[in-house]
């Protein structure tokens, strides 16, 4: 962000944020507000295969906006929805990816790894959001 203005950052958290108090102190909070996106990314992990070290798909999408997207019906109680836009990123990869950067696209990338090499991968994506 280019200006350090409440009203530009209300557009990325909703409303001006309110500090909290008591034991939630030194923390803020504000409503969502459609339309408002906050920038993240997003690792989606399914089980994929069953056996002695079973196979999981990891889907690692280095860029996404988080959106509210008002609210809904789920199973007879108002849920609050949100929308998950993947969005392209060109940016580098950490030297632990960078061996496989060519399969790695702009919309990030599909993983198949046994649940032995699952918190290494883990570890690896938590490293490459801090890049």
């Amino acid at each position: 962000m280019l200006t350090p203005d409440e009203t530009v950052r209300a557009l990325h958290v909703g409303s001006v944020p309110v500090a909290m108090t008591d034991a939630l102190a030194g923390g803020t909070i504000s409503p969502f507000a459609p339309g408002a996106s906050i920038p993240a990314r997003m690792i989606v992990i399914r089980r994929h295969q069953g056996g002695a070290d079973p196979l999981y798909k990891v889907y690692w999408h280095p860029r996404v906006a988080i959106q509210n997207n008002g609210e809904g019906d789920n199973q007879n109680r108002e849920t609050l929805q949100f929308r998950v836009p993947v969005q392209s990123y060109l940016g580098d990869l950490s030297p632990a990816l960078d061996a496989y950067s060519a399969q790695v696209g702009p919309m990030g990338a599909i993983f198949t790894i046994p649940a032995s090499k699952l918190d290494a991968l883990l570890d690896i994506l938590k490293a490459e959001a801090a890049a």
